[in-house]
């Protein structure tokens, strides 16, 4: 852009102005000296506000301000020593005049050009292709507008970049590239550190981009199912309302498929891309693992796999949960006699279908239950680079009234892997829900186990027979506490 410098016309004084009189409220000039008059801000739009500060001796708010060119200036504000003159520049030429009058006569020393700017201003911002662009691809930002200048610059969040503009001053194009994760991007249109005048800012949406991992605080989601729900939605819609905040991750169950057809994604997924959720899809084994790995189901999975794609929104999959005790949640007959070898040939089966198919919106959350009295799910572990997070499912069935207690052996064990990990599944009987999610935000908002990045609860009957983990009253006001916080307000 342009840069114009004011100029100061400063005339020193070689006497008195006039013989006696002083400078009270009359606007008499007599001793008045002007030792500097300084405008902001230093560049002025058309009709726009700059305020001439005046500093000297002698001055008085009875003094008059005038602009040339048509513009306008207020009645001073001020001291003997500063006065301050509010003015609007004139909506046409190059420049105006500030000058300070006396009972009509300039005064030396009184005056400044300041010159008038045509600001860039824009009308429209659009992308080619038009959104959603799919992650990690390049794209068009084509800007329309009048006074846009090359020199702009535009950014991308979410780690995407613009290169230099070309164009005129009427319309610019900028070739970008988008981020490779995250579900949005915000392109920023500025002017050095200035946002220009009209549109400044697009936000686009992303598809096949998986989920960020956020560089400070942890997600904050849950599964919805209270006793009475007749839909998922509205109860999930009815629970945030009741905390104040959209949940940023939400559980959902699927069953394996019916024979070619995938169950997801379905209309509760698309709502929560419509509401800005991730779906946390756990998707239930339906075959022996052997079968499995061998390609007895791949239609289904390649079906699966290009659905997920179309769908466009990141989502996190974690097949076959808990499958360190399956029998917990009706999977057990999948293992057969393979085990945990077989368990991870079908994981990575799986994945390798999705990764042939093109999928990159799919975070894979690697998900055992918790280890306190069941079997170790190490040997389940699938490999560095078929896991993207550790998830934990663990409830406090122990009385320990602590999320610490339930969680922290399962940290200890699997710290040493590095993934972000997500607790994916937990819950508290009602009369210790406030206690324990307490607990849970102080060990993972205080950063005592930092590789905590996501946080869901169950609000749901369970199968547990000595409580339901469906939030009560004292549960759903420590649950809104917790969601209010910073540490957990992180939007993928």
């Amino acid at each position: 852009m342009r840069r114009f410098l004011i100029v100061v016309l400063v005339s020193a004084l070689a006497g008195c102005a006039g013989s006696g009189g002083g400078s009270g409220g009359s606007g008499g000039a007599g001793n008045l000296v002007i030792t500097s008059v300084i405008a902001s801000p230093m560049r002025v739009a058309p009709g726009g506000t700059v305020l001439l500060t005046v500093k000297g001796s002698h001055l008085s708010t009875g003094l008059t301000g005038q602009l040339s060119g048509g513009g306008t200036c207020q009645t001073p504000l001020g001291s003997a020593s500063l006065i301050t003159v509010s003015c609007v520049a004139p909506l046409t030429g190059t420049s105006t005049t500030f000058t300070l009058v006396s009972g009509g006569t300039p005064i030396p020393g009184g005056s400044l050009t300041i010159q008038i700017e045509r600001f860039p201003t824009v009308t429209s911002i659009s992308t080619t292709p038009a959104a959603p662009i799919p992650a990690g691809t390049a794209f068009v930002a084509s800007v329309l507008g009048s006074n846009l200048s090359t020199s702009l610059t535009g950014s991308l969040s979410g780690g995407g970049s613009c290169q230099s503009p070309g164009g005129n001053s009427s319309s610019l194009t900028f070739s970008c590239h988008a981020p490779t994760s995250g579900s949005t991007t915000t392109f920023t249109l500025t002017d050095g550190n200035t946002a220009v005048l009209g549109i400044s800012t697009l936000s686009i949406l992303l598809k096949g981009g998986n989920v960020p991992v956020p560089v400070r605080g942890a997600y904050f989601g849950a599964f919805v199912n209270p006793p009475g729900t007749t839909n998922q939605e509205t109860a999930t819609e009815t629970l945030e309302t009741s905390i104040g905040r959209t949940l940023a991750l939400h559980m959902h169950y699927y069953p394996w498929g019916n024979g070619t057809t995938p169950n997801f994604p379905d209309a509760a997924m698309q709502e929560d891309l419509i509401k800005g959720r991730v779906p946390v899809v756990s998707w239930k084994c339906g075959d022996l693992d052997s079968n499995v790995a061998d390609g007895a189901d791949d239609p289904l999975i390649i079906n699966t796999a290009k659905a997920v794609k179309a769908f466009g929104g990141p989502v996190f999959i974690r097949w076959f949960w808990e499958m360190n005790i399956p029998n917990s949640n009706g999977q057990g007959s999948c293992l057969g006699t393979a085990g945990a070898a077989g368990y991870i040939a079908a994981w990575q089966h799986i994945h390798d279908i999705f990764a042939a198919q093109g999928v990159t919106n799919v975070s894979w959350l690697w998900n055992p239950g918790n280890n306190l009295g069941h079997p170790d799910p190490a040997p389940y572990y699938p490999g560095s680079n078929y896991v993207d997070w550790i998830g934990f499912d663990g409830y406090d069935k122990y009385n320990y009234d602590n999320f610490g207690s339930v969680f922290n052996g399962f940290y200890a064990e699997f710290a040493s892997y590095g993934k972000p990990m997500l607790v994916a599944e937990t819950g508290e009987c009602p009369s210790e829900q406030a206690v324990y999610l307490q607990s849970a935000q102080t060990e993972i908002g205080g950063g005592m186990i930092p590789l905590v990045k996501g946080f869901m609860y169950f609000d749901a009957p369970g199968n547990y027979t000595a409580c339901s983990w469906v939030l009560g009253a004292s549960g759903l006001s420590a649950f809104a506490a917790m969601g209010a916080t910073t540490f957990f307000s992180q939007t993928p």
